[in-house]
């Protein structure tokens, strides 16, 4: 989806490179393979280690600062070390430098003031403690990462932690609790925190990993009432974008976008001769000479009514756009507002739409179909079977019910 999401803003996407080399003066990346590319403004993230001058002290070791795992002491006494370059066996992420800071800042205060011993460094978010769910059997831990009930007073066990969807997959690094180790590595968990934020950035107040039942949207307008059995995810929930996905759903979705149009060429923004109407944009899908659509078929989904096409790239078009690295394109879909969207269809994908109207009856309002514009749900883009991702998607769209619009 990333590639995607770069594609409709004219991001261009290099992948298998690496910096070998920056020229500020002339503006310049020169790459391993000798490739340039230009830049503006150039933001890099250099490769994690210690600053020179901890190096240069002689407290780090193989490039990093080892640490006790439970304080954070280093072997300097009254020193400490947290951050990216503490090896804490946390995850080198600016989140967790939070809950180590509180952990050094309790034990310099027990230096100073004496009293009970801190509690270990719990290896979280800024000390919370987690739900992990197994995502292959529904089973649950309570831990904190580094930590387990089940193991209090055995020692802190040290895990390498990294994603794997949207689940988290544990590899072991030392354990002295054989049972914790046993439950932790080997399986995929999905963290939960109730009543947390959407993890996604720019999510809204997305859900995320969803269990399999009924829900509805927070901030999307109108109101959508779904049902998904296990294994989807809510990774999107604003005013005018609703996004779901299946399992393994890479760049698979079932998007729900209010108001939408189509864009002006490959440019970023609304063509200024088609609005917002279901007939005008569906005229103009149908017509574009780089589409292949199927016959419109009228359809009722959640109360409102319109049409439904599947959508591909027409086999002999061969317009490209600047940021599609000379491959076919159309951009299709353009937001309007709330909507925000840039969407296209490259060679070899297809997809369904729905166009719904949401149009309201002079006088009428409060539930759906109340304002003005559309309704627009997207289902793909598909690059292997659409026919088989629309029957993944088909219990979701039957389950759909549209509420209030305020």
């Amino acid at each position: 989806m990333l590639a995607r999401v770069f594609a409709e803003r004219d991001i261009e996407l290099v992948t298998g490179r690496r910096i070998a080399s920056i020229e500020p003066g002339r503006g310049v990346a020169a790459l391993d393979d000798g490739s340039e590319l230009a830049f503006d403004l150039f933001l890099g993230v250099p490769k994690h280690r210690a600053p020179d001058v901890v190096l240069a002290s002689g407290i780090a070791q193989d490039g990093y600062v080892p640490v006790d795992s439970a304080t954070l002491k280093t072997r300097v006494p009254h020193v400490y070390a947290i951050g990216d370059v503490a090896t804490a066996g946390v995850p080198k992420a600016g989140v967790f430098s939070e809950s180590a800071a509180r952990t050094v800042a309790e034990q310099l205060l027990h230096e100073l003031a004496g009293g009970p011993p801190p509690g270990a460094y719990p290896g979280t978010l800024a000390g919370d403690t987690y739900q992990l769910t197994d995502a292959a059997n529904g089973s649950r831990l309570h831990t904190n990462l580094l930590a387990a009930d089940t193991c209090a007073g055995v020692g802190v066990g040290t895990f390498h932690v990294s994603r794997a969807g949207g689940a988290l997959r544990f590899r072991l690094v030392s354990d002295p609790c054989p049972a914790r180790a046993a439950l932790l590595t080997g399986r995929l968990w999905t963290p939960a925190r109730p009543g947390a934020s959407c993890v996604n950035n720019g999510g809204g107040a997305c859900l995320g990993d969803l269990a399999a039942g009924s829900y509805r949207t927070r901030q999307f307008r109108p109101t959508v009432h779904y049902t998904v059995p296990a294994g989807w995810t809510n990774p999107q929930d604003l005013p005018g974008n609703l996004l779901l996905q299946p399992a393994g759903g890479d760049e698979r979705f079932v998007g729900i976008y209010r108001n939408v149009t189509v864009p002006d060429g490959c440019m970023a923004r609304a063509d200024p001769a088609v609005g917002t109407s279901v007939d005008a944009i569906l005229t103009w899908l149908v017509d574009h000479p780089g589409l292949q659509t199927s016959a419109p078929v009228p359809v009722s989904v959640g109360g409102l009514t319109g049409i439904r096409l599947d959508v591909s790239l027409a086999p002999d078009w061969r317009t490209t756009c600047p940021f599609s690295t000379g491959r076919p394109i159309v951009a299709i879909l353009y937001g309007a507002g709330p909507s925000v969207l840039h969407h296209t269809l490259l060679p070899g994908f297809a997809e369904r739409l729905y166009l719904l109207r949401l149009d309201a009856a002079p006088g009428k309002t409060g539930a759906a179909g109340t304002g003005t514009g559309n309704l627009v749900i997207e289902v793909g883009p598909e690059g292997r079977s659409l026919p088989e991702l629309v029957q993944a998607a088909q219990p979701l769209l039957s389950s759909i019910r549209f509420g209030s619009s305020r």
